[in-house]
């Protein structure tokens, strides 16, 4: 169903994930978040116990957007299964969106219901941004941009009022890829642009540069490095309580996605076969220092998401 931007890994040799089953635990409250301090790679923590949930579900559902884990699509379904029926790309899509349907909680770029602690206007495009608050660690470097996210984008966990918006009236889902997957698919769409491109030592150098600067400024390119603990657990802590209630891996979401749907009468947002984005093609094996760059800073998600 998702695209090269958001299928699991097309075209890269990477390690078949484990299968693992991820219950849904009861919704919890979300405490402000203090003085933040995220780092890709955290001390070794055992996985999350994760079990079904004893507490009712509610009324809707919200969709945290992880950026290139099959987030524009999912969005997209939602749009086309309530009348609207072109690609969603801009705020101009979802106020049309909204003329077609009043009530229904639409999902990303057109979830009218989010907000954060400091949203404008992003400056690249005509959305709105969350920016980071003044107590934010580490402090963005300045004028280069990364001091905000589009925000569907933004990590929950870096903000409590957003992550507040996602699970108060309503249950969340949102689902994750495996990182090195994830990684490539951000590096064909956005950084690979040439036939010479194409090969192991191009993206070895690419990975140490971007992977270097990421831990700098973890906002890095509208959030695309962030990893997805920091979506899905508050405080990217896998043994805190959830932000997202319902977590489904990618490459079960042809199965898995319609149940969910039913559990909220939304049987009539379906998968489809439809493209948001594509990307260009490149067929090669990451080199083993590629790989473990990945691993280490990635090991959160690796770890939380059994892959």
């Amino acid at each position: 169903m998702p695209d090269d931007a958001n299928s699991a890994g097309a075209g890269i040799a990477t390690p078949a994930p484990a299968a693992v089953t991820l219950n849904p635990p009861p919704p919890a409250s979300v405490p402000a978040v203090p003085t933040l301090a995220p780092a890709p790679v955290l001390a070794p923590a055992p996985p999350a116990t994760v079990s079904a949930a004893d507490a009712p579900l509610k009324s809707c559902l919200a969709f945290v957007h992880i950026p290139k884990a099959a987030g524009s699509n999912v969005e997209g379904v939602i749009a086309r299964a309530f009348g609207y029926n072109q690609v969603v790309e801009n705020p101009g899509d979802c106020i049309s969106m909204r003329k077609i349907e009043k009530t229904v909680r639409f999902w990303g770029m057109c979830d009218d219901r989010l907000q954060c602690e400091s949203k404008k206007l992003c400056g690249w495009s005509g959305a709105d941004c969350c920016y980071v608050n003044k107590s934010f660690v580490p402090q963005p470097t300045p004028n280069k941009g990364v001091d905000r996210c589009s925000f569907w984008h933004f990590p929950p966990a870096y903000d409590a009022q957003l992550a507040k918006t996602y699970s108060e009236d309503c249950d969340s889902f949102c689902v994750v890829r495996e990182p090195l997957s994830r990684f490539l698919s951000h590096w064909r769409w956005r950084h690979f642009s040439k036939p010479a491109d194409c090969s192991p030592e191009v993206l070895e150098k690419y990975t140490k540069e971007k992977l270097a600067q990421a831990r700098e400024d973890v906002l890095l390119e509208d959030c695309h490095f962030t990893p997805q603990v920091y979506y899905a657990f508050q405080n990217g802590d896998p043994k805190a309580p959830r932000i997202c209630r319902h977590i489904i891996k990618l490459e079960h979401l042809d199965a898995e996605f319609a149940p969910l749907m039913a559990q909220y009468n939304l049987e009539k947002v379906h998968l489809g076969k439809g493209k948001s984005r594509s990307s260009k093609k490149c067929d090669i094996v990451p080199t083993e220092a590629t790989l473990q760059l990945v691993k280490e800073f990635y090991a959160e998600d690796y770890k939380a998401f059994g892959y």
